[in-house]
């Protein structure tokens, strides 16, 4: 889905996702692919997943490898995106986390996006900025739903946008400057399993 007016592409969206809100079961889970490089797509669609009734629990959101390299926008692209993110999400009811500071939902961002990352440099991988702030932005929103009402997540999320970007920054920095070992791999493990 898109759209180049951010009110409609998000109100699109809420509009898919209180349908598929309205026919979950209770206990079933609603799993998406997404990426963007403005922050603005990040408050969108978790505007978006929030206002349908559902929230990223569990730290479900994985990054998985995206089209092709040779597609025509990442051809243009002066860093881009080789990742989609795959965003799990829970009906709001089931989620009973216990609500926890920023500074804490920050730092275990940070922790959970440096081991992704370096899982996939161990594998050979070298991600461009714009993969890494995906690896952050997704936790992050898993992060600082816990235990807030949407109006609450929104706000923190967009507030915490530059420190997600100063952290993906970081991890990028550092992982150019000391790239890991790239790990063999088990012959009959495929690529992406041995991501995670």
């Amino acid at each position: 889905m898109q759209d180049t007016d951010s009110v409609r592409f998000s109100n699109k969206l809420t509009a898919v996702f209180a349908v598929c809100h309205q026919v979950l079961k209770d206990e079933g889970l609603l799993v998406f692919s997404y990426h963007h490089t403005r922050k603005d797509g990040w408050i969108w669609v978790a505007a978006a997943v929030l206002t349908a009734g559902f929230k990223l629990a569990l730290a479900q959101a994985q990054s998985v490898k995206a089209e092709m390299s040779t597609a025509m926008p990442k051809l243009a692209a002066k860093s881009p995106i080789d990742l989609d993110l795959l965003m799990v999400c829970r009906k709001a009811a089931d989620d009973r986390r216990p609500k926890t500071s920023i500074e804490a939902a920050l730092q275990e961002t940070e922790t959970t996006a440096e081991a992704k990352v370096r899982r996939f440099n161990r594998t050979g991988r070298r991600l461009s900025l714009n993969d890494v702030r995906i690896v952050v932005f997704s936790p992050a929103l898993v992060e600082l739903c816990a235990g807030r009402e949407t109006g609450d997540t929104l706000q923190v999320f967009e507030a915490s946008m530059k420190d997600c970007a100063a952290i993906a920054q970081r991890l990028h920095g550092c992982l150019q400057e000391r790239p890991d070992t790239p790990a063999p791999i088990a012959a009959d493990m495929p690529v992406q399993a041995s991501l995670y």
